[in-house]
């Protein structure tokens, strides 16, 4: 494990970390929130990721990192099989960074804890999220909240729930839902029978 979260270390600790990323091949473990790090740290950490065969988590919550840096980690994960957890939460994603990154989802077949809160997502970004959700078969938890997302984005993630039979909490906190959203979230429940907890606005429901 390599813990540097919460040491400011920004895009130029990037450059050294990635460089010394090849000699830990055995790796299992990336901390590195709080950190700073924007898109050329992002670019620069991607490189190496593919040598970091053994990857399971890998903790970027709390930065700067935009679409051409979710751009980027997305080929670089494409080499890390393992990955079981991937937090991007408070980050500047956007439509344009999720997209990138859900276009590598399907490949991601040990994924089982995503975060993408609080990143400037919209309906559209939520779509494509949705459309990769099918072939994360292990996901069990989806923590999306503070993306203004709207009726129409539940909407499109109520499509793509059934597909995901291990989910067990999926959270939509503060994304501006409405009555409208969670009537259509609650009318597919009954086909992901592990869901646990979904979380609406500042609301707990338990199904």
């Amino acid at each position: 494990m390599i813990d540097l979260g919460k040491k400011e270390i920004g895009d130029e600790g990037m450059v050294q970390l990635a460089g010394a990323l090849p000699s830990c091949p055995l790796v299992d473990t990336l901390l590195l929130d709080w950190n700073l790090i924007g898109d050329e740290g992002a670019e620069m950490l991607a490189g190496a990721l593919p040598t970091c065969t053994y990857l399971t988590v890998l903790n970027l919550e709390d930065n700067m990192i935009g679409k051409h840096g979710a751009a980027a980690l997305a080929k670089g994960l494409e080499g890390c099989p393992t990955l079981a957890t991937l937090l991007l939460g408070s980050n500047l994603l956007g439509d344009a960074g999720v997209k990138a990154l859900a276009s590598i989802l399907p490949g991601c077949s040990a994924l089982h804890t995503l975060q993408l809160g609080w990143n400037g997502i919209h309906e559209k970004g939520v779509q494509a999220l949705a459309e990769a959700l099918g072939g994360c078969r292990q996901l069990r938890t989806l923590r999306f909240q503070t993306n203004p997302i709207g009726p129409g984005g539940a909407s499109r993630l109520a499509q793509a729930l059934p597909a995901c039979q291990m989910l067990e909490i999926l959270d939509l906190h503060c994304n501006g839902v409405g009555d409208e959203g969670a009537a259509t979230l609650s009318s597919v429940l009954h086909l992901v029978p592990s869901l646990a907890a979904l979380y609406l606005d500042q609301v707990r429901a338990s199904p």
